[in-house]
């Protein structure tokens, strides 16, 4: 199955609820919503924040989108869930927006990728792994976080 990244909106009283109840911000990522609620990022995520920052982890700006907010609760398996309040949202949709696939393109460097042991093993398969998996995805996550931002919403992450 491997590691998936799960990104799921909360209202901002989901959010205050999963802040007092961190066991609620693991939940809301592997409970029902609706496709507008939920972004599954599947396995592409650390190849994409690598496009977004140009390194692994990076949660600065754009690499919020991946690695952003803050760690609560239990352990999921890959770590706790991360909880993003509005106003990081709003920045981190600013962020992706100001962030042209022409950028992303320029850091597609499968080589380095494979050499940064980034997750999974696939960037040597070619360039279509650019333009068939990691800018859709990349636009999906766009789209994903302007809505939650225009929202009002806050962010619970989580690698499953």
């Amino acid at each position: 199955m491997g590691m998936r990244l799960l990104l799921r909106r909360l209202t901002p009283a989901q959010l205050a609820a999963a802040r007092r109840d961190p066991e609620l911000a693991g939940e809301a990522l592997v409970g029902d919503a609706d496709a507008d609620a939920l972004l599954d990022l599947d396995k592409l995520w650390d190849g994409l924040g690598y496009l977004l920052t140009g390194a692994s982890a990076d949660a600065r700006g754009a690499g919020a989108a991946i690695w952003g907010g803050d760690e609560v609760g239990d352990d999921l398996g890959y770590g706790p869930a991360r909880l993003m309040d509005p106003p990081a949202v709003a920045a981190t949709a600013a962020a992706l927006a100001a962030t042209p696939e022409a950028a992303l393109r320029a850091r597609w460097d499968p080589a380095a990728m494979m050499d940064a042991d980034l997750y999974p093993s696939i960037w040597d398969e070619g360039d279509e792994v650019l333009d068939n998996e990691l800018l859709p995805a990349f636009r999906a996550l766009c789209a994903f976080y302007a809505r939650a931002a225009a929202a009002g919403d806050g962010l619970a992450l989580g690698l499953t």
